[in-house]
């Protein structure tokens, strides 16, 4: 075999340590990102399975093994589906402290984050820990939440006023007491002179301004209903175009009144665009009122939670 000459052996060797040098960085990053999408499967398995606080645990380490933040967005919507509302609070949290994350992705994190601490509210208001329970409403409260939470929250405002009225009630009784006690002197002496006046020194009752119950959504309803209207008032007025149509075919074979008959062309001609116009335009107004009505019903905790989007830890742009 014939040796490789010393200038060539030195070429093969500067071509062997470059690569050597290069390709570690290059393929650790690529078994990170292979990994995570492994574990992300495994993740999304474990909650298909409803076995949510494994999910949420085998979320964190795809995170781990590479840092895309929807990693961890899923970790949150796990926890939340397995009842460790502060583990999902602090996941939620952990999310939206990251830069140029989507939209959408924020607005699950957030939901995960305002019905966790509405469920940690409701926790708070049985045990009563009554302070607890209001700053959790009012940090919710401050987040932009769909209108099924705020009706939570107004109903847990109601069971909280109600709960510190309660718990202020020996006071008051001690109180009304002492008050009666000296509504009896004062009513001895106004005994004494019937003509003087007669006070009471009772304190007026404490009055809770409860919230008002949740206004239904009646907006998408009226919407939907213009829609069904206009369709109706189409229906109708194609009808009636129909009769013109007759009569104006009628007068090109016997003829008859030119004024009529131009009369009849016009409106003719007119119903020909008119007709699908409104029906097009009763269409889009029926199905905005259902939709925006269908839509106000559900509630924004995320999609993922009810849907395969949980599992879907796609990275893009590599």
């Amino acid at each position: 075999m014939r040796e490789i000459g010393r200038g060539a052996r030195l070429g093969v060797l500067v071509v062997t340590l470059f690569i050597a040098g290069a390709t570690p960085t290059t393929a650790a990053a690529d078994d990170g990102k292979q990994a995570m999408m492994d574990l992300n499967d495994q993740g999304f398995a474990a909650f298909s399975d409803g076995r949510f606080a494994e999910a949420a645990r085998t979320f964190a380490r795809a995170y781990d093994a590479y840092p895309d933040p929807v990693c961890m967005k899923n970790e949150a919507i796990a926890w939340y589906k397995a009842g460790a509302w502060a583990k999902a609070i602090s996941a939620a949290n952990r999310f939206l402290s990251k830069k140029g994350t989507q939209p959408s992705d924020r607005k699950e994190a957030v939901a995960v984050l305002g019905n966790a601490k509405v469920e940690l509210a409701g926790e708070a208001l049985d045990s009563g820990s009554l302070t607890m329970a209001e700053q959790l409403l009012d940090e919710v409260g401050r987040l932009d939440v769909d209108s099924q939470v705020r009706d939570q929250v107004s109903a847990l405002r109601v069971e909280l006023a109600r709960a510190e009225k309660k718990r202020a009630a020996p006071h008051d009784e001690a109180t009304r007491g002492h008050a009666e006690k000296a509504e009896d002197d004062v009513g001895e002496t106004s005994r004494a002179r019937p003509d003087g006046p007669v006070t009471s020194g009772a304190p007026a009752p404490d009055v809770v301004e409860e919230v008002p119950p949740p206004k239904g959504h009646g907006a998408p309803i009226v919407v939907a209903c213009v829609g069904g209207a206009v369709l109706l008032g189409t229906v109708i007025y194609h009808l009636v175009a129909f009769g013109w149509q007759a009569q104006f075919l009628d007068m090109t074979r016997i003829g008859g009144d030119p004024d009529r008959f131009e009369t009849l062309r016009a409106r003719v001609d007119t119903a020909r665009w008119a007709v699908p116009a409104l029906y097009a335009v009763g269409g889009v107004i029926a199905g905005v009122g259902i939709s925006w009505a269908v839509f106000a019903s559900q509630s924004e905790v995320p999609t993922a939670t009810r849907a395969p989007h949980v599992g879907l830890c796609f990275v893009l742009n590599w």
